[in-house]
């Protein structure tokens, strides 16, 4: 079967908010489902359980068939590292360990 023929969900997951978004089958698309509910506030330094729940309280409401799914993390769940360039690092593999 087409990829362009699945059933396409996209959830958006914040610290105080997930969302998901449920698009219909075909090539032309259309949205069948739009929902969010608000996290639950973290307790302490962390702020991911809140948002874990959040996810767990909208996925439970979701009517989502067969498909795919794409999640988008909030940069509050991303942590970005840069690295100093290397001569040394030659190969693709290299380069993933380091």
């Amino acid at each position: 079967m087409s990829l362009s023929w699945r059933e396409r969900v996209r959830i958006a997951l914040s610290p105080h908010e997930a969302a998901l978004v449920r698009l219909s089958r075909g090539i032309r698309p259309r949205v069948v489902d739009r929902r969010s509910v608000m996290c639950p506030d973290a307790k302490g330094q962390e702020n991911w359980p809140g948002a874990v729940e959040g996810l767990r309280q909208l996925l439970a409401g979701a009517n989502a068939q067969k498909g795919g799914a794409t999640l988008l993390l909030s940069n509050h769940f991303v942590r970005y590292v840069v690295l100093p360039w290397s001569s040394e690092i030659v190969t693709e593999g290299e380069e993933l360990e380091f």
